[in-house]
């Protein structure tokens, strides 16, 4: 939610709010696998994870050169939806070796995103630069509409099985309060030992979204405590929502201003 929201913020702190969704959602699926992968916390199980990792950035530059170069050599008019269909075997690969398929995914695109910047060396003369750029964002519009119409689905299929009579009561409406105000004083005291001139637009647009269900839906059920309840994750998305609507309007406002 954080990011689109973002459009209307200057370039540094737009910049800012896209980098830290980004790092915010790798960091945050790290640690569940860790967490919910192993039952405890040792040496041997960190470096595990660490191989990984390093394992899953590999995939992801290898699959966004071979994209990349997909993209430029393929003069097909239709050449974005075998893509698409590439990303889901990408998923798959990601699922069936245990390699967190969602960080695969999320590394993939931000690596193709910024695909000219692997452009070093030997690998300059794979492709058209030129034409690869105009692809790119062809291909970019194609994915920025995609994933417009998959989070909106998703969020209207979570709000469908979503049990209103939980969001209704008392103790789930005031836990969520509470974890909501934690993350936003959190947010601030983080912001304000960063940068103190950008905190009043930056501390509305907290990351949370799609990752979020995401990963509240794959949370083992032994693990899962009564209280962790679809209507307190909605509770405290939607108190996060109306956050960041008022924060866009007064940066928006600021900014006519």
């Amino acid at each position: 939610m954080a990011i689109p929201a973002a459009a209307g913020l200057m370039k540094k702190d737009k910049e800012f709010v896209i980098y830290e969704s980004s790092f915010s959602d790798i960091i945050g699926i790290v640690l569940f696998n860790y967490f919910t992968v192993h039952s405890e916390v040792s040496l041997g199980t960190s470096f595990l994870e660490l191989r990984n990792l390093l394992l899953i950035v590999l995939v992801a530059v290898a699959l966004a050169l071979i994209v990349g170069i997909f993209i430029d050599k393929v003069s097909h008019h239709v050449k974005f939806v075998p893509i698409l269909a590439f990303l889901l075997l990408a998923y798959g690969f990601g699922k069936y070796y245990h390699l967190s398929p969602l960080l695969l995914i999320l590394l993939f695109g931000l690596i193709l995103n910024n695909f000219l910047l692997l452009m070093r060396g030997p690998l300059v003369d794979l492709v058209s630069v030129t034409r690869l750029k105009t692809d790119l964002t062809q291909f970019k519009q194609i994915v920025a509409e995609a994933v417009f119409f998959a989070r909106t689905f998703f969020f209207i299929l979570f709000g469908y099985v979503a049990d209103i009579y939980q969001m209704a009561n008392t103790e789930t409406i005031v836990i969520g309060t509470v974890i909501f105000i934690i993350i936003v004083i959190v947010r601030l005291l983080g912001l304000l030992l960063v940068d103190r001139q950008s905190v009043a637009p930056l501390v509305f647009f907290a990351p949370r979204g799609l990752i979020t269900i995401l990963l509240f839906i794959s949370i083992p059920v032994q693990v899962k405590m009564d209280i962790m309840n679809e209507g307190l994750l909605l509770i405290v998305i939607f108190l996060s929502l109306l956050l960041l609507i008022w924060g866009s309007g007064t940066a928006r406002s600021s900014g006519e201003g």
